[in-house]
């Protein structure tokens, strides 16, 4: 690989004739400039050139195996405006890289350049490996930092730049790294904004006051309008704190972050795998690194690099150990759709069942807007499930679309909401199960579909098409469906029961209001209407009445306030959940909700299209 070649360079770079420099230097597509490389600086968009800009690079990077890679890779200089002043980092992008994968942040060490930085320390390698971009802040003068404090402000503008994804589109899960005394402005952000830091570790930045500490962690996170009865310090954060003196400030540093991990409620909170997990978040050496060193970042990586955390909300947020997909046995696959649209995707079959002709369910788990097929798949843990169940999980991915989760970015969307282009979703779907059922031991009668978000509103989308037909029960999460234009219902030639039995989450604090019994809620109010008018609930002259007081079951289980509709037999054919104090994120838990209390519950009749429930009472 060419960056591979390039350690081999650099390594070797004091005794190398200028002429090869620049002869590797143009195969690689780099420049090597007074004996150093050079970072290609990541352009200016405006509303004139985005489009062609972003084109450029998808076709660039863009490949049959790889349908959504970051679309700038190699050595980068990124601008970071800091009030009036422009400064710089550098980034390191792994070659084909996918979208919405970890960055690993971190600063310079004092008195070392960033480039050198990288390709000496051992991260470019963690990188490579990993499959994970490098953000690295550096000083103005490319070698000494000010302050902890004067460097606040910047460090605060480079955790913006990388969040906003602009030229590339992150994942929800970050690391950060902080280096010497100036680190310690590094250690206050992870803890003034510990919601998407899936480890973090710092080298003598310990520089942080007992009552610094004390009015952080105590700070509520509430606000006017979402209440969750937590203060900072009761969010925990996987951390390696390294000091070589280990005084009783960074002792009393090191409290602060045991004080989440700690603390039994912090695991029912964050912690769906378990109180292992807590427990080996927190760790803590007494020793003098070299920083640039890669036994060094060894150290760090291998204790930060077990966690992974999802969610953007306080009680919308969990901790796991990160996926293994080497470990796990995870398949990536591509083929090329009946469009002719190259398509990815993910399958997990369950180590006890892959050398066995036993017909297993299959899970399609969707990705939501601008997230992509290793998101949804990390972030629901449905591979655990499986494992205990016995059935296989698929995430499928999209392909790059302008907009998305940000508007500056041509990012991993579905199409099913574009009157001309929707309908190759329905193909696709229908094209991969196709697919499946053939390369595996997949039980028709028995295949299930779960989104999140955009694909909450795929599922409820295709529930509409001849795809529907081959659902025996759906359960998305956190989406606004709309129905499918007539070109996607034409799609496919079978075409048969509607009646697919759905379960929809929503979360109190989602991107929208969750009631469906508030008139404003107009979008949310359309969807559950088509629900009910789909599985035969009601009619168009009856369904705002049945949307409102036809339901037969009301409860509430903890968190989760329950309202079901049944049809003429006593069987539940619609579910909705909002779930309290959850933003537009989606929990593990849920998962489990779906597949014991809805979707094993249901089976296909393959030969006549309709829906069994528990085994007996056929549907429809």
């Amino acid at each position: 690989m060419k960056f591979r070649k390039l350690i081999a360079i650099i390594a070797v770079l004091s005794v190398m004739m200028c002429a090869s420099q620049l002869a590797y230097a143009e195969s690689a597509n780099e420049t090597v400039a007074a004996g150093a490389l050079e970072a290609e600086k990541l352009p200016e968009l405006t509303a004139e050139n985005l489009n062609d800009v972003m084109a450029q690079q998808m076709e660039k990077y863009k490949t049959k195996d790889n349908v959504c890679p970051m679309l700038w890779q190699g050595l980068l200089e990124m601008d970071i405006a800091v009030g009036e002043d422009t400064r710089t980092a550098k980034l390191y992008v792994p070659e084909n890289n996918p979208q919405g994968t970890s960055f690993i942040m971190m600063n310079t060490p004092e008195g070392i350049d960033a480039v050198t930085f990288i390709y000496e320390s051992g991260w470019k390698e963690i990188a490579d490996k990993e499959q994970m971009p490098l953000f690295v802040m550096e000083p103005a003068d490319g070698k000494s930092w000010g302050t902890a404090e004067e460097e606040k402000e910047y460090f605060a503008a480079c955790c913006a730049a990388e969040k906003a994804g602009v030229w590339l589109n992150p994942g929800f899960c970050r690391y950060m790294i902080g280096y010497g005394e100036v680190g310690s402005a590094l250690q206050k952000y992870v803890m003034e904004d510990p919601l998407t830091w899936g480890g973090a570790a710092f080298l003598d930045a310990n520089d942080l006051s007992e009552d610094y500490l004390k009015a952080t962690g105590d700070t509520c996170v509430d606000t006017e309008t979402k209440k969750f009865g937590l203060t900072l310090k009761e969010v925990p954060t996987p951390v390696i704190l390294i000091d070589k003196d280990m005084d009783a400030q960074a002792k009393a540093v090191l409290a602060y972050w045991e004080t989440a991990a700690n603390d039994p409620n912090a695991l029912e909170r964050y912690s769906p795998e378990g109180k292992e997990l807590l427990e080996a978040a927190v760790v803590s050496e007494q020793k003098e690194y070299e920083y640039n060193s890669p036994a060094t970042t060894k150290v760090i990586w291998d204790h930060i690099g077990q966690f992974y955390r999802y969610g953007n909300g306080w009680l919308s947020n969990s901790l796991h150990w990160r996926v293994d997909y080497d470990a796990l046995g995870v398949e990536f696959k591509s083929f090329t759709d009946s469009s002719g649209i190259d398509r990815n995707y993910m399958v997990y079959v369950p180590e006890e069942y892959r050398n066995s002709d036993e017909k297993l369910p299959l899970v399609l788990t969707i990705h939501g807007s601008g997230n992509t097929m290793r998101q949804q798949f990390e972030n629901t843990l449905w591979h655990q499930l499986a494992d205990k169940e016995g059935f296989i999980v698929v995430s499928p991915e999209t392909t790059l679309v302008g907009g998305g989760r940000n508007p500056a970015s041509f990012t991993p969307k579905w199409s099913y909401n574009n009157v001309d282009t929707g309908y190759t979703d329905a193909i696709y779907f229908n094209d991969l199960l196709d697919i499946l059922e053939k390369d595996y031991h997949v039980d028709p009668s028995r295949i299930y579909a779960n989104g999140h978000s955009l694909g909450c509103g795929e599922v409820l989308y295709l529930c509409q098409t001849a795809v529907g037909d081959r659902f025996a029960a759906v359960a998305p999460t956190a989406g606004l469906p709309i129905g499918p234009s007539q070109k996607a219902i034409d799609a496919i030639e079978q075409h048969r029961s509607q009646i697919v039995p759905t379960f929809v989450f929503m979360g109190e604090y989602d991107l929208w209001d969750s009631r469906i019994d508030v008139p404003e809620n107009e979008n949310l109010i359309q969807g559950a209407n088509g629900v009910l008018l789909r599985t035969g609930l009601a009619t168009e002259d009856n369904v705002d009445d049945v949307r409102l007081t036809g339901a037969d079951e009301s409860y509430v289980e903890g968190r989760y306030n329950n309202t079901v509709w049944h049809d003429e037999n006593g069987v539940p054919l619609f579910r909705y959940t909002w779930v309290k104090s959850l933003g537009h994120a989606v929990l593990p838990e849920q998962m489990e909700m779906a597949w014991y209390e809805w979707l094993s519950q249901y089976t296909l009749d393959v030969e006549t299209g309709t829906r069994i429930y528990q085994g007996e009472t056929v549907i429809g």
